[in-house]
């Protein structure tokens, strides 16, 4: 009895085989070509990421200019500027107050992530605002506009 167990036993270590180093080579092939394609659509969902987060700290930076106009009731204007990587926003006002006690408020903030073709100046006066655009285009990974009109103030829209 204990011999026939023993050739069992043998005869199960010889079927168990061990992976053979071509089977490792495509395995490993395997998961590198996910891993790439997988990489690229990671890659442009990054730059969208990136893309949205700046368009969105522009349309909050229009918005906080509107309510500090509206707060302080002072004049201040927007500037937003191309330059080579994104774009910069400044915001200036000739109210000594605020240059004193808001110097913060007054530091160029840049975003890099999206672009546009030519500046734009919004001002603020106390209650209303003025530009000589109702839109501003934004390049980025989707092309997207800022609504600058009364009605439609720091809106976003997605070009189609």
């Amino acid at each position: 009895m204990k011999l026939n167990q023993a050739i069992i036993l043998s005869k199960r270590k010889k079927n168990k085989r061990s992976f053979t180093l071509i089977e490792v080579f495509i395995c490993l092939a395997l998961i590198a070509l996910c891993g790439s394609v997988f990489s690229i659509q990671g890659k442009k969902l990054w730059q969208r990421y990136h893309c949205s987060q700046d368009t969105d700290r522009l349309i909050d930076e229009l918005v906080l200019t509107r309510h500090l106009s509206q707060t302080l009731r002072a004049d201040i204007e927007l500037h937003i500027i191309p330059q080579r990587s994104g774009i910069t926003i400044e915001r200036l006002s000739d109210e000594p107050y605020i240059t004193k006690k808001s110097a913060s408020l007054l530091k160029p903030i840049h975003l890099k992530h999206i672009k546009i073709s030519e500046s734009v100046i919004v001002y603020f006066y106390k209650e209303r605002w003025e530009s000589k655009t109702e839109k501003i285009q934004l390049k980025g990974s989707d092309p997207v506009w800022i609504l600058l009109s009364q009605s439609e103030f720091a809106t976003k829209k997605y070009a189609n």
